[in-house]
């Protein structure tokens, strides 16, 4: 799970190339079923908009989206989907939220998506200064200024976004195994994409040598650039 804010401005990574081909600007969302369909890429263009679909990337991690190739990244006005979305403009953040019987429960401040299939899991809810979260379940319409919830949300707003989640703990367990599985086949073909390759600058750790400009890609020179945290700054300086 990731909060928008822990999405916006990730740099984006093409694993096969080894390079970071743009950042996360914003994402697109599909209102009829609250899911996160594409992502907006800043890569620096002026006049096309650019986006990676959610079905397309490898993993989002906490420091960068990572994708295959940097041919993902696609021109949004050659798929229609993403013009329809985008003329739609629903950003759900900062959208009022009323029930279905016309109660003011505040503005949403926050939403927080299942980085696995791009679901939205539940909303910050801000009110007075009162923060409280609620789940998508509790959603029917998700609206470019106005979010509609079931009449009865008031039983169902909780203290944080763990308490929302807390109701379907197997879900929850099943979704932090694939997790974990998908993250490691991630880092797997990273690595398989490493070996091999020639360094094209110098790493260092302070004064530490990481790996010098020339140098051929080794287990040895993974295992130093990843326990000095220096394995993204490989990734993207090798040819």
């Amino acid at each position: 799970m990731k909060s928008l804010k822990e999405i916006i401005h990730l740099p984006i990574i093409s694993v096969f190339e080894g390079k970071e081909v743009g950042k996360i600007k914003d994402v697109v969302i599909e209102p009829k079923n609250g899911r996160l369909e594409y992502f907006l890429v800043d890569d620096q263009s002026m006049f096309n908009v650019k986006v990676v679909p959610m079905s397309k990337i490898m993993g989002v991690g906490d420091e960068a989206l990572m994708i295959e190739t940097s041919d993902l990244v696609v021109d949004a006005q050659k798929d229609q989907k993403v013009v329809e979305l985008l003329g739609k403009n629903v950003a759900v953040v900062n959208s009022k939220i009323f029930t279905k019987k016309g109660k003011n429960l505040g503005l949403i401040t926050e939403i927080f998506i299942d980085d696995e299939d791009g679901r939205i899991l539940g909303c910050e809810i801000s009110k007075d200064g009162d923060k409280k979260f609620i789940s998508s379940e509790s959603i029917i319409t998700f609206g470019k200024e106005v979010t509609i919830a079931e009449h009865d949300i008031h039983d169902k707003l909780m203290a944080s976004i763990e308490e929302v989640l807390k109701g379907s703990k197997a879900e929850e367990s099943a979704w932090e195994q694939n997790s974990e599985d998908t993250a490691e086949a991630i880092e797997r073909k990273q690595k398989e994409y490493l070996l091999g390759r020639e360094v094209v600058k110098t790493i260092l750790d302070g004064e530490v040598l990481i790996a010098y400009e020339g140098q051929i890609v080794t287990e040895e020179v993974i295992n130093a650039a990843e326990e000095a945290g220096k394995f993204m700054e490989l990734t993207i300086s090798v040819q």
